[in-house]
């Protein structure tokens, strides 16, 4: 039964160095198949935080797959900002943004959502956006491969359901969950909110042949929370056409399993049972 860990969010240099290490001794005592990780390496992109991620992810089991935040984008030095966005995380934590893990179960893609928006769109990197390039890509991974399940590894949210936020949040995100969606991927895995979610995104809202899951992280290891969350991941567990999602929650000593959720798989994508949320399916 291949399992997932999705960590999101970390900002060293704002880390909680109690939760680092608890982290990082829970995964090796219970390593997934693979650690996916969705962007914000660090608070404000500097070669000691960046440095401080990298002896941290180094020390995580394998395999692992990567993609930036919006964070680990220099803030305060506009020449690297402008010109060397993402050198210190290639340096430091993977040379492609294009990452791609295929076991023969999984088929994992990861793709950089920490893009400028350029002329088209108002806004920065904070924002993102999926490129139509980059989603191609992704789709063409998904068409080739043999693996049943397809999932796709960004930053910023695809949907979000809140009070706070709501839809689309990624600039072109419906098109590629379109796109997506047409090419067989089974989820989307994201962070940036720092709010553990799990949603559908269903055919009827995009227009899409089938639904997929859409799963965001809260902050794995920073003190930066929102709407009272504690630090917190994912553990994704696959069985066929059976998806288990846990979230773990931190509770001052390790990470616990807090709000779990079953979903099934069909013709026509993913459907929640709904009688089994809350039943805890850690292992």
């Amino acid at each position: 039964m291949p399992t997932i860990v999705h960590l999101s969010d970390l900002h060293f240099g704002r880390e909680d160095p109690r939760v680092v290490a608890a982290l990082s001794a829970q995964l090796n005592r219970d390593p997934p198949d693979l650690i996916a990780v969705s962007g914000d390496f660090t608070q404000r992109a500097t070669n000691a935080q960046f440095a401080a991620a990298s002896r941290f992810f180094d020390g995580l089991p394998a395999p692992r797959i990567a993609v930036p935040g919006n964070h680990d984008i220099p803030l305060y030095n506009v020449f690297k900002r402008t010109f060397f966005p993402l050198a210190n995380f290639r340096r430091h934590i993977a040379q492609t943004m294009r990452p791609t893990f295929d076991d023969g179960q999984l088929c994992v893609v990861g793709l950089n959502s920490a893009r400028r928006l350029g002329r088209r769109w108002r806004g920065f990197w904070k924002d993102g956006i999926l490129r139509e390039s980059d989603v191609a890509y992704a789709c063409k991974v998904f068409a080739s491969t043999t693996a049943p399940l397809r999932l796709l590894v960004a930053h910023h949210p695809v949907r979000v359901e809140h009070d706070f936020l709501q839809g689309d949040v990624v600039r072109l995100g419906r098109q590629a969950l379109r796109a997506l969606a047409a090419a067989g991927c089974d989820a989307i895995l994201y962070g940036h909110i720092h709010v553990p979610h799990a949603i559908l995104g269903v055919e009827e809202s995009i227009q899409a042949p089938r639904s997929m899951l859409c799963v965001m992280a809260g902050t794995a290891t920073s003190v930066r929370m929102r709407l009272g969350s504690a630090n917190s991941y994912n553990r994704l567990w696959f069985d066929g056409d059976r998806c288990a999602i846990d979230v773990m929650v931190w509770d001052e000593t390790t990470f616990v399993p807090s709000l779990s959720r079953t979903f099934t798989r069909d013709a026509a994508g993913w459907v929640e049972d709904v009688d089994k949320i809350g039943e805890s399916v850690s292992r």
